[in-house]
């Protein structure tokens, strides 16, 4: 349930072809478009076509305030060697509060460019901002709290014999009172947020994910009028959509609600759509230990020179390393000790922590980075430890990505208000109600299970704001078109099983399964996955497909991919 970050043109593994620029006419941006009741496009941004389509903001309201979704797309190729134009296919990035307009803005067109090759150069590629994201109006930029840059990825391959990580991992757990300054913080962003934009007529109670789901399919509706709609070869009064993490959600909450209307629908690293409804999102973060178990088999197996963490002749030496090295980091000893440093010490370990949580998403373009701020978090430790000290190796090691035409940084409150606002609301309940579920995502993940809580269910204990329109189920059923699902055997945000029971809820549906590491199928550039979704694109029939491993971080290969050895839990 993350957002998906994009840095480099090589990310996905493709060879890019170069973008093609407009000609020399006016170029618009997102910001100076007037909405409308039907699709005009606007050449913006050099490479794209810009639009804002007006909805309503409440569908129960339909004739009263007006909200707009702004929209961008990156043009089929008039040339496709892949066949006639096909019309457009709609791109989620997830979230939920991720904008689908950055994620084709990004890199000067270098991602949507690549993302294109994936689906099939003769459809258009459509980002969108869901509601109160991004340049989405109205906007739910309602807190005074400065938004975090994203780390930036940066990047040889050999087949090395597999020798597994015998142990298990451990780490020290954050301290109460970590949670209970971020308590603090979810409570002034709630009350801003209340205030700015909780009101009958106001964006905060109309962000659901049926909301959105709603909007896509007036967005399929204006697209299927338009020139481009009329001559598409497809069905272009269907919707076809790429949706990645939280983007399933949307999917599934589009294709129970309108069946009728859903074409080629690749939903890619799959959420359990009744856990997630529940609010606490219990599967999530099962598989992130076992990813950074290859972290360190990897780091062992990779040529001399190329992990900066690498040590002794096997991964165990390397999991003793980075086990010495995270207990320095003891949160709750430094408190029950009464060290001047203990504040700055937990700190370092949430920072730590959230590091990890980021490269576990795309393992081959940042666990090299990864060992990196190890090792300089080692030094740190070993000469003058400080938290500025940590800061500037986390900083030197996850270089700010260089901003771009369009872009737009996000905003903490964006993904609270969509989440917190559909599913049963825990506003006002003491920390002490999160205490069983705490333990519960620890002995899922010992690096991952108490910043999980902190970082995407924490916030709702102090989220006012509830959504007049909801959709919780069911989600199963016939579409016109049968669904393509994607997994991966390691995913550190969507397990692989929450795939196989989305699949198994829609007639016709089938699941392409990735041996890989990394969030959805993007990031472990496995080509064989690349193919079939194009495949699925191209033809509308789903496969049943497994795609053995092709390479991982460090350009290690092995035969296949295994966990760690587990000793207290398993995934129901």
């Amino acid at each position: 349930m993350r957002l998906i970050c994009f840095a480099t043109c090589a990310l996905f593994g493709l060879t890019a072809a170069s973008p093609r620029r407009s000609r020399s006419v006016t170029q618009y941006t997102l910001g100076n478009i007037q909405p409308s009741n039907e699709l005009q496009w606007y050449p913006c941004y050099d490479l794209f076509q810009c639009a804002r389509l007006e909805t309503p903001l409440d569908y129960k309201k339909p004739n009263s305030t007006r909200a707009n979704v702004p929209l961008v797309k990156f043009t089929a190729q008039s040339n496709s060697t892949q066949g006639p134009y096909q019309g457009m296919v709609l791109i989620n990035p997830g979230g939920p509060g991720g904008s689908g307009t950055t994620l084709l803005l990004n890199e000067a067109g270098q991602v949507a460019t690549e993302l294109q090759e994936i689906i099939g150069t003769n459809y258009d590629l459509v980002g969108f901002d869901p509601r109160g994201i991004g340049y989405a109006y109205p906007s739910a930029n309602c807190s005074n709290i400065t938004p975090e840059g994203s780390p930036e990825p940066p990047l040889s391959r050999r087949h090395a014999v597999q020798n597994n990580v015998t142990k298990r991992l451990t780490a020290p757990q954050l301290d109460e009172r970590f949670f209970n300054q971020s308590l603090e913080i979810a409570q002034n962003i709630g009350q801003q947020c209340q205030a700015a934009i909780g009101g009958d007529d106001q964006i905060g109670q109309h962000m659901s994910s049926v909301s959105v789901a709603t909007d896509m399919k007036l967005i399929v509706e204006a697209f299927a009028q338009t020139d481009d709609g009329k001559r598409a070869a497809g069905n272009a009064s269907r919707l076809n959509f790429w949706g990645l993490s939280y983007g399933t959600i949307l999917g599934m909450t589009f294709a129970s609600n309108y069946p009728e209307v859903v074409g080629n629908m690749v939903l890619d690293g799959n959420l359990d759509p009744y856990d997630y409804f529940s609010g606490l999102v219990n599967k999530s973060i099962y598989y992130t230990d076992d990813i950074m178990s290859n972290f360190m088999l990897m780091c062992s197996l990779a040529d001399a020179g190329a992990c900066a963490f690498a040590t002794g002749t096997s991964p165990d030496d390397v999991y003793d390393r980075f086990e010495s090295f995270i207990w320095n980091f003891d949160a709750k000893r430094a408190y029950a000790s009464n060290w001047t440093n203990a504040s700055d010490i937990s700190q370092s370990l949430a920072l730590i922590k959230s590091t990890i949580s980021n490269a576990v998403v795309q393992p081959i373009d940042l666990f090299p980075s990864l060992a990196q701020a190890l090792v300089g978090w080692e030094q740190v430790v070993a000469n003058n430890f400080s938290l500025d000290a940590m800061l500037e190796v986390a900083s030197q090691a996850f270089p700010s990505a260089p901003s771009f035409p369009g872009d737009m940084t996000a905003r903490p409150e964006w993904g609270t208000a969509v989440f917190c606002s559909e599913v049963p609301s825990v506003y006002g309940k003491p920390l002490s109600y999160l205490k069983q579920y705490k333990h519960k995502q620890e002995k899922q993940s010992v690096l991952q299970g108490d910043i999980f809580v902190q970082e995407e269910i924490l916030q709702c204990l102090r989220w006012p704001i509830t959504s007049t329109w909801k959709y919780t189920g069911p989600f199963k059923g016939r579409t016109s078109s049968p669904i393509q699902f994607v997994a991966n055997t390691f995913d550190p945000e969507t397990p692989i099983e929450d795939s196989q029971f989305d699949a198994s809820q829609w007639d016709g549906a089938k699941l392409i399964t990735i041996d890989g590491l990394g969030h959805t199928s993007l990031f472990p550039e496995n080509q064989c996955g690349y193919q079939a979704i194009n495949q699925y694109f191209q033809t509308g029939q789903p496969i049943d497909m497994f795609c053995k491993f092709e390479t991982g971080p460090w350009n290690v290969t092995v035969d296949k991919l295994q966990p760690q050895p587990r000793y207290t839990y398993r995934l129901k």
